[in-house]
């Protein structure tokens, strides 16, 4: 995802898409492997801190747990599915 895509959309609109981490991603607790398939779950508002995607990964197989990142880059995240059908259908 483009940052002029970012930009132009909400995060309702985001909510719910689904994509691939395209870098490896690290905070002070955890990091999420690249390739790692991810729900987007809206944008972070520029408050201390930054401003960027917050992203869920998908639930482990093996041990249930899911990670939360919040101010991931858009760019550092490929969305999967195509979003212009439903923005056709409210043309």
């Amino acid at each position: 995802m483009t940052r002029a895509e970012y930009k132009r959309t909400t995060a309702a609109q985001l909510a719910g898409r689904q994509g691939i981490v395209n870098r490896e991603l690290a905070n002070g607790w955890t990091s999420i492997k690249r390739g790692t398939p991810v729900v987007i779950r809206g944008k972070k508002r520029r408050i201390k801190g930054g401003s960027g995607l917050v992203v869920e990964t998908v639930r482990c197989e093996c041990c249930g747990v899911k990670v939360f990142m919040t101010a991931v880059a858009p760019e550092y995240v490929d969305l999967l599915d195509d979003d212009s059908s439903s923005s056709a259908s409210t043309r």
